[in-house]
């Protein structure tokens, strides 16, 4: 075996601690040495270079200079220096033997033959010229005691040689076979994880219909048990779909596949979102606290997602493992020359941690309670999705618990300021005086009368308000007598044992209810409700809301704005075009990077959207030469990448190629929107009481009413709409069941319309009209092998086969496109035959449900909404509650978060 296959490096870590080990035998072996030398008088000048080679060997260790190899070798050379100076001299020459044994064990500890045989070659040097010497001066002493000493000592040190050499072999040996066994058990994983990731991408789909019919059927439901029936059934869809969740992020984490997308944001978001979500684990027995430090910076930035991802999972696991009591989420920060430490504190009274459990937390699949129960069940994945996330973000976290008492886990992560603001404010604190009538000894937990003490005071003491708080009705009555108060909180109990009073005191004074769910109201009522947890946001919110406006019913616009869409594909021009029209923007597109360049030498934009992947010039190489060749004004216009390729990476490699914002197709309207805000100057971006008269369409991101969500979906999916057949409309029960009987998503794809139904259908017929020269030029460039192109043309297909919900073509696609950007022909070919078959039957089926015919690429690009005189192609559907925008659930972004002037201002 060769010698390089024995050298110490950073694989072969079990050899590292040879270095330290070595540095302390010779600095040991050194002193011993100078005592020998002392006591029986040898030479006193190898003294001093002794002390300074053992000088120099600690300095190369402490500054890690050289190789490890290098000074590994270095520290040998210098034991093997010492057996020969101690080898020398007459009276050692048979003790030798001994300290050569020693010296060989040293140097099978590095793992390196050749030292083990320089060594014995040392001591074989050193031991003849002894021998020669003492013979010399004295031949009478060979006597056969002397002869049997001279060939035993030798023979010892071979034999030990020997060993080390053997040893260092095996060694080897079993590290090799080590390596291999971690080589197939972290591919096989990677198997695994891959497999996970393509199970959990094929039950999303379905799952997403479950949840979206789901949600449909409750809405046009009106039996009792039917609905909680519905109910359970969306309820255990969630549950399914956070589990797909965490499967993806436990194996981006595992497999380290994932990046870091910085971005602005607000804790006020993430902890409306937060509490929006939690919802459904918020046990009416168990209190959830939030108490955050209002002197935390109103806008910060991270990668959100991320943060997210962590506050839910210990937010969830704390409700989850507390039975009675509560959940107390402290959120605070110290400052930073970075920025700022934001510190995560979660304390709960739930069941606690022993020590073991707390050790393999952290670990893959494990849960503290093995016995799986609805309160407690999952996957295990939640600790260990945290202590990833949390790594990734530069920060750390610690886990402090006492079994039956309760845990509490802090979590620090940097954060950089954004706007060092306070994040909660109130407008002229002084000319506000706030009652408080709310009685925490009803909680049978001290702990939990704590947090809500300590939550209150931090909320009183950061907004600079005075709080008058009483605890009967009795001391309510004497304060409301001797003062005048602006808003009064009331807790839910109070309300209901004293509600005519406190309706009676809403007519002149802001009565605030913190209760569980709206339902403790009764009809008419003039008291308003801040729904559980009760935390400093929504508390800022009401203290300003006799100042401010709401604006959380407003449509979101961006007027006088003109925007340039760059894709090479129609469809997505189509779709880009009514999309941004809907906020009033002004938009012009371009079907190439060239043509892109000479419209923005033309004219002036606000704002571009680009597509990367074009044929002859791609987006990146677009977005730079308008930067660079276009008038130097350019260079502050925004552009954000509008693409399909939406992974981790993707984003942060666009962000540095130059892109101002990124946005996946197809279009997300809350990310839209974020961007938009993001990207926009801040006095562009309006909020409006009612959808401004620019189109006959929804305003992207209002929930619909009701009836006209589950009206326009249950069309969507062949239900007859019970209105639609009173007044003598056909029904449309069967029009989607050819595409249906193609594998077509119909939720999907009117998902990705915004719940347009005609818009979508013009879509379809759309996609079907500009098939036939896509196939041709697909086949095309199939025949030439020219993989470039067609990468281009397969990529296309994969955005708006999904974007019309069809996911097995759109997957089709995407393994040729995979395939064609590796240059793999063989793959190519494999699959295509069958992609391309199932596209002609997709578009031939489209063409025959809803008329039309495969057109040239002209015709197909003159295809626009206002030049479309047929009405089953028109692209402009009429304004009705039944098309309002359905694109992503709930209302829009930040709406409901303005909650200081600061903040306002910023949006």
């Amino acid at each position: 075996m060769k010698d390089s296959q024995n050298t110490p490096d950073k694989q072969h870590t079990l050899f590292h601690a040879s270095h330290m080990l070595i540095l302390v035998s010779i600095t040991i072996a050194s002193v011993a040495l100078v005592l020998m030398g002392a006591i029986l008088g040898w030479e006193k000048w190898p003294m001093i270079p002794i002390f300074a080679v053992i000088v120099f060997c600690w300095f190369i260790h402490l500054q890690q200079l050289f190789t490890d190899v290098q000074r590994i070798t270095i520290y040998c050379v210098v034991v093997m220096g010492m057996i020969f100076y101690y080898g020398i001299h007459p009276t050692s020459t048979f003790d030798l033997s001994v300290t050569a044994c020693f010296g060989i064990l040293l140097c099978a500890t590095t793992g390196v033959k050749r030292l083990i045989s320089f060594c014995v070659a040392t001591f074989c040097i050193t031991f003849a010229y002894n021998l020669i010497t003492v013979l010399s001066a004295d031949p009478g002493q060979l006597d056969a005691l002397m002869v049997s000493r001279i060939i035993y000592h030798p023979v010892i040190v071979l034999v030990i040689g020997w060993l080390g050499r053997t040893l260092i072999d095996l060694w080897s040996k079993v590290l090799k076979h080590s390596k291999v066994e971690i080589d197939h058990l972290t591919e096989a994983t990677g198997r695994f994880n891959e497999f996970l990731t393509k199970v959990s991408h094929e039950i999303r789909t379905p799952i997403n219909a479950v949840l979206g019919l789901s949600g449909i059927a409750i809405e046009r439901s009106e039996d009792r048990e039917q609905l909680e029936n519905l109910e359970k059934i969306r309820s255990a869809g969630k549950r399914v779909a956070e589990q797909i969740s965490d499967i993806l992020d436990y194996s981006e984490i595992d497999r380290q596949n994932f990046a870091i997308n910085s971005e602005d944001y607000m804790l006020a978001s993430v902890l409306h979102d937060l509490v929006m979500e939690i919802k459904a684990y918020h046990k009416k027995e168990v209190e959830l606290i939030i108490d955050v430090d209002p002197n935390i910076p109103a806008m910060l930035r991270t990668d959100i997602s991320k943060l997210k991802t962590i506050i839910w999972h210990l937010t969830t696991n704390a409700l989850k493992f507390t039975k009675e009591g509560g959940v107390y989420l402290r959120i605070t920060s110290t400052p930073q020359e970075y920025g700022i430490n934001l510190i995560f504190e979660f304390s709960d009274t739930g069941c606690g941690m022993t020590e073991d459990t707390i050790s393999k937390l952290f670990d893959g699949y494990y849960q503290a309670h093995n016995t799986y129960t609805r309160s407690t069940g999952g996957l295990g994945l939640g600790m260990a999705i945290v202590n990833g996330y949390v790594a990734a973000l530069g920060g750390f976290l610690n886990i402090n618990s006492i079994p039956g008492e309760g845990t509490t886990i802090r979590v620090t992560i940097p954060q950089q300021v954004v706007d060092p603001t306070g994040c909660i404010s109130v407008r002229n604190p002084a000319g506000l005086v706030v009652g408080g009538f709310l009685n925490f000894e009803k909680y049978y937990s001290p702990m939990v009368r704590d947090y809500y003490n300590h939550m209150v005071l931090d909320i009183v003491k950061g907004l600079n308000v005075h709080l008058h708080r009483v605890d009967t009705i009795e001391n309510l009555r004497r304060l409301n007598s001797s003062i005048r108060m602006t808003h009064l909180f009331v807790g839910e109990k109070e309300y209901k044992e004293n509600r005519d009073y406190l309706e009676e005191l809403a007519r002149s004074i802001y009565v605030t209810v913190v209760a569980s769910d709206a339902g403790v109201l009764p009809a008419g009522s003039k008291v308003h409700l801040i729904e559980k947890p009760f935390y400093c946001f929504p508390v800022a919110e009401v203290l300003n809301r006799n100042i401010l406006d709401d604006i959380s019913d407003r449509y979101m616009y961006c007027h006088g704005i003109r925007a340039l869409v760059v894709d090479d594909e129609p469809l997505n021009l189509t779709v880009a075009r009514d999309i941004l029209e809907r906020y009033d923007i002004t938009v012009s597109t371009a079907g190439s990077g060239p043509e892109a360049i000479d419209m923005c030498s033309q004219d002036s934009y606000d704002i571009i959207f680009m597509d990367h992947m074009m044929p002859g010039m791609d987006g990146i190489e677009t977005m730079r030469r308008i930067r660079s060749d276009v008038l130097g004004a350019w260079k502050s216009v925004p552009m954000v990448a509008l693409t399909a390729n939406a992974v981790s990476t993707a984003r942060e490699a666009f962000r540095a190629a130059g892109f101002d914002g990124f946005v996946a197709k197809p279009i997300d309207i809350m990310e839209l929107e974020r961007v938009l805000r993001l990207v926009l100057p801040k006095t562009v971006v309006t909020f409006e009481e009612r959808p401004h008269s620019r189109r006959k369409s929804s305003r992207p991101g209002a929930l619909p009413s009701a009836s006209a969500s589950a009206a326009g979906a249950a069309e969507a999916e062949g239900i007859p709409d019970p209105g639609n057949m009173q007044n003598g409309g056909s029904d449309p029960l069967d029009v989607y069941a050819p595409l249906r009987n193609l594998g077509v998503d119909i939720a999907q794809g009117l998902l990705y319309c915004q719940n347009d139904d005609e818009f979508y259908r013009s879509l379809l017929v759309q996609f079907a009209g500009e098939a036939g020269d896509k196939r041709i030029n697909l086949e095309k460039f199939f025949t030439e092998k020219n993989l470039a192109e067609y990468s281009i043309l397969v990529h296309a297909l994969k955005s708006t086969a999904k974007m019309i919900g069809a996911p097995e073509l759109s997957e089709k696609a995407r393994a040729l496109e995979e395939a064609s950007k590796a240059g793999d022909f063989a793959r190519v070919e494999a699959g295509h035959s069958d992609a391309m078959k199932d596209y002609k039957v997709l578009t031939e089926t489209i063409l025959k449900t809803f008329g039309g015919s495969e057109a040239s690429d002209s015709e197909s690009l003159e295809f626009t909404p206002e030049d479309s005189d047929s009405e089953s192609l028109e692209f402009t559907p009429e304004a009705s509650d039944s098309e309002s925008l359905e694109f992503t659930p709930g209302a829009s972004v930040s709406d409901a978060l303005e909650f200081s002037p600061a903040q306002e201002e910023k949006q």
